[in-house]
């Protein structure tokens, strides 16, 4: 799986994040995984044809002293089909730039 790993990060650092993400992410059945949709202009051709599969998202993953960020695109309608895919170089712009603003928001030491 290709993704952006954050490691030894805090408890009190990894509280600020789950509390960011609780108020500002919707949360997935998993426990601490939790979905940010991917803006509809990032979509490309593939995914904006396929209406059943929107919307799409990429899943934060929050651990002990982790948070790892997938760079996999998914739909919440299906788990298989051509739009899913790796996010493309505008939707790793948009992933990374959401990380990198993340931890400067919240001040989270890395």
């Amino acid at each position: 799986m290709r993704q952006l790993l954050y490691d030894e990060i805090s408890e009190s650092d990894i509280k600020k994040i789950k509390r960011y993400l609780t108020k500002n992410a919707i949360a997935s059945p998993l426990g601490d995984i939790f979905w940010i949709n991917l803006p509809e202009e990032l979509y490309d051709e593939t995914q904006k044809s396929h209406k059943d599969c929107q919307p799409f998202y990429f899943a934060i993953e929050i651990g002990s002293k982790y948070l790892r960020i997938e760079l996999l695109i998914r739909s919440r309608q299906r788990l298989h089909c051509q739009c899913i895919k790796y996010a493309n170089k505008s939707q790793r712009d948009f992933i990374f730039d959401f990380a990198d603003k993340l931890m400067e928001r919240l001040k989270v030491r890395t």
